[in-house]
């Protein structure tokens, strides 16, 4: 075999095909690109029980995380970022006169809806996309402007309609 020069490829042969799997994982684990999925981490503990609770643990952690990290960004929660792409997604279809008349017409709708059922509902499709969301997170953050709160949406797959119960901000179970 004659010697190698210098950015010369290292021949097949003489790698060893354990050891290149061996540093081709390593790579995997030492380089990953932004968004990625993390390795799954290896537990060393048998009880089912630990397992769960370490899990718990860790999911804790990593929301937590998660949040402070938003929280340094002065990232949007959630219902602001799907209630932005809502009306952005309107203004491809509508004029800000139009616009102006749906938001109108969604107020009036809360509206009534606190004074007669405590409840709003919404039609939505069988299987929940991210424009239900956003139509969810629309209405929330628009009662939320009017000073109500919205609760979590419970969603009937057979009617095909997301309701959810509405209140005012500083009432208290019980009060009227």
């Amino acid at each position: 075999m004659s010697p190698r020069l210098p950015g010369e490829a290292v021949p097949d042969s003489v790698i060893d095909p354990g050891e290149l799997k061996k540093w081709q994982q390593d790579q995997k684990f030492q380089r990953r690109l932004p968004g990625e999925a993390v390795p799954e981490r290896v537990l060393p503990i048998t009880d089912p029980e630990e397992k769960r609770k370490f899990r718990e643990q860790q999911r804790r952690q990593d929301e937590q995380q998660l949040a402070d990290v938003r929280a340094s960004l002065g990232a949007p929660n959630k219902d602001e970022a799907y209630s932005k792409a809502y009306w952005g997604s309107l203004e491809k279809k509508l004029d800000r006169k139009g616009i102006d008349s749906m938001r109108q017409t969604i107020r009036e709708y809360i509206e009534e809806a606190v004074k007669t059922t405590g409840s709003i509902s919404l039609l939505v499709d069988k299987t929940i996309d991210e424009k239900d969301k956003a139509k969810m997170s629309a209405y929330r953050a628009l009662a939320a402007e009017m000073g109500y709160e919205v609760g979590q949406f419970s969603v009937n797959k057979n009617s095909g309609t997301a309701t959810a119960e509405i209140k005012t901000k500083n009432s208290v179970k019980g009060d009227l």
